[in-house]
């Protein structure tokens, strides 16, 4: 899947000042399942780096479910 994705034209390509490349590519809302389907397959993750944004991210992600719910 990802090599399929990968093939088409990205939508963003930078690289920053530490020398590190980030390009994007847009998926279609069943692409993306298979990419959620395949992070549910791991029991554990741990972030290195950028922790606290994941962290943050994750708080903003349950704040606008409990939202969407009420």
């Amino acid at each position: 899947m990802i090599e399929k994705i990968s093939q088409r034209e990205c939508y963003g390509d930078v690289t920053l000042d530490d020398g590190v490349r980030h390009v994007l590519w847009r998926t279609t809302p069943e692409e993306a399942e298979w990419f959620v389907q395949e992070f549910e397959k791991v029991p554990n993750l741990y972030v290195a780096d950028g922790h606290h944004r994941t962290a943050a991210a994750f708080n903003v992600g349950k704040r606008r479910e409990a939202i969407a719910k009420s």
